[in-house]
């Protein structure tokens, strides 16, 4: 990432943690950042954009949440359902959470569908069965 792309990416981050409403993501294939975001975007969000215009390319792409709501849900899962749930984490492009769910979980409720269900979410959930696996890194 260049210096440029980083500056972009550092403003954006500040105005989207301010208001929970987005996210940027660097692209590197492309070079260009994609800035997911909900609702209208401010002004000093169109004023970055402009400032990069000519360096880095930046895309605004309409989400149906807000990330804050879907980082605030995915604490509350995996808070409330820490014998259920092993990760979670709002998806980058913030249609839902990504959710990955203890194989003893699923075979107790019986399928991953009823896991879902005891999780009562009123946002999407994409789930998958799993956990991390830690690995330990040689100290120097």
């Amino acid at each position: 990432m260049d210096v440029d792309s980083y500056g972009a990416i550092e403003r954006l981050q500040s105005i989207a943690d301010a208001t929970g409403n987005g996210l940027p993501a660097f692209d590197r294939t492309t070079g260009g950042i994609t800035l997911y975001w909900f609702g209208t975007l401010p002004p000093t969000i169109s004023a970055i954009t402009a400032d990069y215009d000519d360096t880095v390319p930046i895309d605004v792409v309409s989400t149906p949440y807000r990330y804050g709501d879907l980082l605030q849900e995915a604490d509350r899962l995996i808070s409330e359902h820490s014998t259920v749930v092993s990760v979670v984490a709002p998806r980058t492009q913030a249609d839902g959470i990504d959710v990955s769910i203890f194989a003893t979980a699923v075979e107790t409720a019986g399928g991953i569908d009823a896991v879902l269900e005891e999780l009562d979410s009123p946002l999407p959930l994409y789930a998958d069965v799993g956990q991390l696996v830690p690995i330990n890194l040689p100290t120097t």
